[in-house]
Parts: structure tokens; C-alpha cells; sequence
């Protein structure tokens, strides 16, 4: 029973020793590497809030493609299957022999 009161209080200590250590780091403040030639000050500042309206999206664009079934109607109109034409023909003159 004894060694399990003597752990606990070992882990207790190893718990308190890593948080100081951790806490003197996070109150240091300082640049990790600070130039020389330039002051530095810790302060504590107010937190600034502000209001502001932002567009959040709730539903994506979209677009709907439906389709249709063909119609089909029955019409009856006169359709010229050909145009009105001239034609030319070259006819050859024809001679006969006429004997008086």
C-alpha cells in the first residue's frame, strides 16, 4: 500500500513541476530571438469586439435539368418538291438535199 501513496505523490510533484515550468515560459512574453537594439514591454490589453454581417452559405447552387418528352402534331401543307425551271435545248439545224 505504501509504494502506490509514494507514486501518486511522485506523479503529483512531476504534475506541479512540469505546470511551473510551462507557466515561467508562457509569462516570459519575450520574442524567441530579440533584437538587441530594440525595447520591448509587456502589456495586458483590452480585447476589441466588433459586429460584423458575414453571407453564410445554407444551401448550395443548383440547377434542374428536366426532360421533356417529343410532340408530335399531324400537318398538312403543300410542299413544292421542285422549283419552276427554264430549260435550254440545243437543237442542231438539219439539212436535206433538195433535187429540182
Amino acid at each position: 500500500m505504501k509504494t502506490h501513496k509514494i507514486s501518486v505523490k511522485r506523479s503529483m510533484l512531476l504534475i506541479c513541476f512540469i505546470a511551473s515550468f510551462t507557466m515561467a515560459l508562457a509569462q516570459d512574453g519575450l520574442p524567441p530571438k530579440p533584437d538587441k537594439s530594440k525595447c520591448y514591454v509587456k502589456s495586458v490589453t483590452k480585447p476589441v469586439f466588433k459586429d460584423t454581417v458575414i453571407k453564410i452559405m445554407v444551401k448550395p447552387e443548383w440547377k434542374r435539368l428536366e426532360i421533356i418528352g417529343t410532340e408530335y402534331k399531324t400537318v398538312y401543307d403543300t410542299i413544292i418538291s421542285k422549283e419552276a425551271s427554264v430549260r435550254y435545248e440545243f437543237v442542231p439545224a438539219t439539212y436535206k438535199t433538195v433535187y429540182d
